[in-house]
């Protein structure tokens, strides 16, 4: 399961700042910087060796050449790389697959970026109103929220990013989409979109990226790139709260801080014939202690709960070969 951690913070922005070694805006401070999410490792000597996953990229080909024997998958993308300048690995990983919720990361992001313009945003209400059902087949939750919107309640906006991030709510998600374009003449989130080098989804269809492009969100995010680092510290601290533990979550050991966003999308044809396509994705930053990586897994087959396991196994098969390479003395901070 998902551990849930409490830190100590201050307010900034609006918002809680965690950190376990504050940041300083002087270069000659003889504390080495670093926050709780947020890349921060620069000054930190290696905690694990960095040399290439050979036999480890050949161990998860093999798992994966068995599992398609087995008729358990038709297809899986891979993205691995170690967040402190160590190597990076790659099966597939220009492979396209659906976004499905992953896309809803972007909204996040936009809206902390509003906060630069009105700090009380998170704050703002939305009323749920007919309209923001979605009920095509392919976009129904298999992963549902624990509990439904109340129709015509009004919901802030710090409550509905709690749910896109923590169930990947369909609804929620409407709600704040709908919101920004409410807020903003221009399209504030297809600015988001293309400043990250994703692509909307124009003319309603179903937008397609690779596992290595997606993957590339959560580097911007943990570098602090787009973001300020108070922005993405939250960023990432909210998506350590989902709660879909199915996937990358259930390959580390209890206690290990995952921030990730899991999707899921459903193809079905009229034909009884033709059996449904599902996909399955999970993306995120795994905090291994003092070296976190970022891995994306993204799976395609005819059942959520056979895709389940594939993406549990090589996250676990990482996780292991990451753990083996810890250095016997590692530093002291």
């Amino acid at each position: 399961m998902k551990a849930v951690v409490f830190l100590a913070g201050v307010l900034v922005g609006g918002f809680a700042y965690h950190a376990f070694w504050v940041s300083s805006p002087n270069p000659d401070a003889l504390v080495c910087p670093e926050s709780t999410f947020v890349n921060q490792f620069a000054c930190i000597e290696p905690i694990i060796s960095k040399g290439e996953y050979i036999a480890t990229k050949q161990k998860i080909i093999e798992y994966i050449d068995e599992q398609k024997r087995q008729g358990t998958i038709n297809d899986v993308g891979i993205y691995f790389r170690d967040l402190r300048n160590g190597p990076t690995m790659g099966i597939n990983e220009y492979a396209e697959f659906s976004t499905a919720s992953l896309l809803k990361v972007p909204i996040l992001i936009t809206y902390l970026n509003l906060l630069d313009s009105d700090p009380t945003i998170f704050d703002h209400e939305i009323a749920l109103r007919e309209g923001f059902e979605t009920n095509e087949a392919g976009f129904k939750q298999h992963y549902a929220p624990p509990s439904a919107l109340e129709k015509d309640a009004a919901y802030t906006v710090g409550m509905l990013l709690d749910r896109v991030v923590q169930y990947s709510d369909n609804v929620a998600s409407e709600m704040l989409r709908a919101y920004l374009r409410v807020l903003t003449p221009d399209d504030i989130l297809d600015e988001t979109y293309k400043e990250l080098g994703l692509v909307p989804d124009e003319g309603g269809g179903d937008y397609v990226i690779s596992v290595k492009r997606y993957a590339s969100m959560f580097r911007v995010l943990f570098n602090a790139s787009y973001l300020s680092v108070e922005k993405s510290e939250k960023a990432l601290e909210m998506l350590s709260a989902s709660t879909f533990d199915a996937g990358i979550v259930a390959g580390v050991p209890e206690g290990i801080i995952v921030a990730n966003k899991f999707g899921e999308r459903g193809f079905y044809s009229a034909d009884p014939n033709v059996p449904p396509m599902m996909q399955l994705h999970d993306c995120g930053i795994v905090y291994y202690p003092d070296n976190p990586y970022l891995i994306c897994v993204m799976t395609r087959g005819n059942s959520f709960e056979a895709l389940e396991p594939v993406i549990q196994n090589i996250s676990r098969m990482i996780y292991e070969e990451v753990d083996s390479r810890r250095l016997p003395n590692p530093p002291v901070k």
